[in-house]
């Protein structure tokens, strides 16, 4: 049956939220810095302040340390380059995307609350789920039932359809090439601060250019575990 046939109407109203489906695998228990660089990406350009600059790579740790430390500083000034330049604009698509399918309603005489209508902008798929198991006992009682499951039924559809068109954004946005990209960045940056994090300081300078380089990424255990670990290689050295 047609769902304009029984008093269901799509909604010109649009949904403007943004949804984000990224997950930031850096290591940090404060905001990532992808998610303060998307932030700055929504703001005009004189409204964001100048980004800080990556650490320079080191020039007092030894070659081998100070040679991790340069690939950690490329890496991390690409991964905030990849952030801002394409996963950036990729959100934006799909946003556009979510706020361009409409919503739908339908009359609901026998809702819950005490309303006339179901939306989907309210999320009330599970009320109507409930008046159509309700329904489905006493349809054979009167057409009114019969005509509320039908209403129930058409909702239920109607959101399902809508929520299926949401999920098919993410890949028509480009978003799953785009976590792609971001897995194998974050991957090899993951890998860099672990080499640099177990690298076993030779010096007290070795052990400073770690604390500068990662100490913004490092869990308490794991600023303890590194500092005790630095301190007995390096009066190993020294006995």
């Amino acid at each position: 049956m047609d769902a304009h046939s029984i008093g269901a109407r799509p909604s010109a109203t649009t949904d403007n939220t943004a949804i984000n489906f990224s997950n930031d695998t850096r290591p940090t228990s404060g905001p990532s810095r992808r998610a303060m660089l998307l932030g700055m990406a929504a703001l005009p350009l004189s409204a964001c302040p100048a980004p800080a600059p990556a650490k320079a790579a080191s020039h007092g740790a030894c070659p081998e340390l100070a040679g991790l430390i340069a690939a950690y500083v490329a890496i991390d000034a690409e991964y905030d380059r990849f952030c801002v330049d394409i996963h950036a604009p990729a959100v934006a698509r799909q946003d556009a995307m979510i706020a361009a399918i409409p919503h739908f309603e339908i009359d609901a005489t026998l809702a819950a609350d005490g309303s006339r209508v179901w939306s989907t902008r309210e999320g009330t798929r599970a009320e109507a789920r409930g008046i159509a198991s309700l329904a489905r006992r006493y349809q054979n009682e009167s057409p009114q039932w019969q005509d509320k499951l039908r209403r129930a039924r058409t909702f239920t559809a109607a959101d399902l359809r809508r929520t299926r068109a949401i999920d098919r954004t993410h890949k028509a946005a480009g978003l799953d090439v785009v976590e792609v990209q971001e897995a194998e960045i974050c991957g090899r940056l993951d890998r860099t601060r672990q080499a640099i994090l177990t690298f076993p300081a030779r010096t007290p300078s070795d052990m400073r250019e770690k604390l500068e380089t990662l100490d913004q990424w490092l869990t308490h255990a794991e600023l303890k575990d590194m500092v005790m670990s630095d301190l007995d290689s390096i009066q190993s050295r020294e006995a």
